[in-house]
């Protein structure tokens, strides 16, 4: 099973990474390289992800015509190794996430989050966006203990701790 971070170019990822540049300004949390807007999860040729449909499961393929992933679009992979059984518990997690619908007040909690550097959006998983519905799936395996609400750079920085 894979997380793959992306980097695009549209008005949402220029948004998000806006606000993360906003962050380090404020904060002090250190950016060190790309800020990827978008993160999902592969696994044998399949992608679950979170976007503006809801959450979706479609094959490679179909992500990378439905979000126009070119040559622009910049990835980072992070391999997760895990149990048969862990596996198990993570695909289940996000085969029963299927058709949840997009959580679009997280971007104004991550905003306030940035000023706050406190979480006062929704914590159940009735509607999910896509880092919390990846951190979510993670946990789900018994093997992570993670804040679901962490930004783009805190999990791309997590990640290269864990994994």
């Amino acid at each position: 099973m894979k997380i793959i971070g992306e980097h695009t170019h549209n008005f949402s990822a220029l948004m998000i990474q806006l606000g993360m540049h906003i962050d380090h300004l404020i904060n002090g949390n250190p950016i060190n390289g790309r800020v990827y807007n978008h993160i999902l999860i592969e696994h044998d040729g399949y992608v679950y992800e979170a976007i503006g449909h809801g959450v979706v499961k479609w094959t490679l393929a179909e992500h990378n015509a439905q979000r126009k992933v070119k040559n622009h679009c910049k990835r980072i992979e992070f391999n997760l190794d895990l149990t048969k059984i862990e596996l198990h518990k993570a695909l289940s997690y996000l085969e029963n996430q299927k058709g949840k619908k997009y959580e679009y007040a997280n971007f104004y909690w991550h905003l306030k989050k940035i000023f706050t550097n406190k979480w006062k959006g929704d914590k159940t998983d009735k509607k999910l966006y896509c880092t919390e519905l990846v951190i979510r799936a993670m946990n789900f395996t018994g093997k992570y203990n993670i804040d679901p609400y962490l930004n783009p750079i805190e999990i791309r920085e997590l990640l290269r701790i864990i994994i």
